[in-house]
C-alpha cells in the first residue's frame, strides 16, 4: 500500500523475530551466558562413601542440574616389606567434585537426597565455584580417569624440577617433599579453604 509499510512475509516475520531476540540484554533472556557455563563446585560427603555418593549423585540428579560427579584419586608408590607398590588413593577424602551451571538449583536438589552431600564455599545467594586457575590445574595433572599419576624429577641447586608426569611445570605448587615416601604435597586452593594434597613425586638425584 503507497504511503505505508510493506507487509511483512512469514519469513520476515521470523528474521524480525530473530533480531528482537538477539538484541535483547542478557538479563532479559534470563541471564548471562556466563551465568550458564558449568564450572568445578566441591561437595562435602561423608568419609568412606565418596564413590557411593558420586555414583548416586549422577543416578538421582538431573542431568540439567548435574553434568558430572567424579571422585578424583592419586597414584603413588608405597613400600611395603623393602619393596615398592604402586598404590591409589582418594585425592582428597570426604568431597566430590561436581560440574554444575547452577549451583543454587543442585544444592536443592541435593538437599532431598538421602544421603548427605554439601556444596562448599556457601555465599549468601550462591556458592563459590574452584577459581579458574585451580580448575584449570585439576583438568592439566588428571587423566581422562580422573586420577593424578606419579612425577618424577630432580633436585638441582636446591631447587625442584620434575621431569616426567603430570607435576611437570607446577613446581611452585609443591609446599613440601618427603624423598623417603616418594611424596609430594601439592597445594591447592579450594573454594572455602587451601588444602596440601598427596601426590606421587619420585626424586631421583639431587645436586
Amino acid at each position: 500500500m503507497a504511503g505505508g509499510l510493506p507487509k511483512l512475509s512469514a519469513c520476515g516475520k521470523r528474521r524480525r523475530r530473530l533480531v528482537l531476540a538477539e538484541t535483547l540484554s542478557p538479563r532479559r533472556r534470563g541471564g548471562s551466558s556466563a551465568a550458564r557455563m558449568p564450572a568445578w563446585y566441591v561437595a562435602r560427603v561423608r568419609e568412606g562413601s565418596e564413590e557411593t555418593a558420586a555414583r548416586d549423585c549422577r543416578k538421582l540428579v538431573d542431568s540439567g542440574l548435574l553434568h558430572d560427579c567424579f571422585v578424583p584419586r592419586v597414584q603413588f608408590m608405597q613400600k611395603r616389606q623393602g619393596e615398592w607398590h604402586l598404590v591409589e588413593r582418594l585425592l582428597y577424602p570426604g568431597y566430590v567434585f561436581a560440574i554444575a551451571s547452577d549451583p543454587r538449583g543442585l544444592d536443592r536438589r541435593l538437599g532431598a537426597l538421602s544421603f548427605p552431600v554439601h556444596l562448599v564455599g556457601r555465599q549468601e545467594r550462591s556458592y563459590v565455584p574452584l577459581a579458574t586457575g585451580e580448575q584449570r590445574w585439576f583438568e592439566a595433572v588428571l587423566d581422562e580417569g580422573r586420577m593424578l599419576r606419579t612425577s618424577a624429577g630432580v633436585i638441582e641447586d636446591g631447587v625442584l624440577v620434575v621431569r616426567e608426569g603430570p607435576l611437570r611445570g607446577f613446581e611452585q605448587r609443591v609446599k613440601k617433599l618427603n624423598r623417603h615416601k616418594a611424596l609430594a604435597l601439592v597445594q591447592v586452593d579450594m573454594p572455602d579453604r587451601a588444602v596440601l594434597l598427596r601426590a606421587g613425586l619420585a626424586v631421583t638425584s639431587r645436586t
